[in-house]
Order: structure tokens, then sequence, then C-alpha cells
């Protein structure tokens, strides 16, 4: 890859830099808390002890931050 034949390397780079909060953003905003969700969903699910209380308050928590991610990423235009 030559820089005098091809733009290919600036361009490339120019891109990685205006788009690395973006990726840095949705890598934790979605990503991160979706893997998070299933994870406690999961185990919420799995788990026989403690009252229906908790395991109610619990998953209204979960279903609270699964629409918060799912906002952010209809406001994003992913």
């Amino acid at each position: 890859e030559d820089e005098a034949h091809s733009d290919f390397i600036a361009l490339r780079s120019m891109l990685i830099r205006t788009n690395l909060n973006d990726l840095r953003d949705v890598t934790h905003n979605i990503h991160y808390e979706n893997y998070r969700y299933k994870k406690l969903s999961h185990s919420t699910s799995s788990n026989t002890t403690g009252s229906d209380s908790a395991k109610a308050g619990s998953n209204k928590s979960l279903q609270s931050n699964m629409f918060t991610v799912q906002t952010y990423s209809r406001s994003r235009g992913s």
C-alpha cells in the first residue's frame, strides 16, 4: 500500500479516527448491555431461591435496562 499511488491508508485512518467514539459507545451501550441483560435474566430465571417479590423487582429492573438499550439503539439508527 503505497501512499503515493493510493489514498486508501489516509481514508482508512480518517474513518477510524472519526468513528472510534461511536464504536466505543455502541460496543458498551448495546453489545455489553445486551450481554449483561441475557446473563442476568438467565441467572434470575434459573434461581429458585428467594421471594417472588424479589424476583419480580429484579425482572422489572432488567426490563427497564433493556428498554434503555433498545431506545439508545433506535436513537443511533442501529
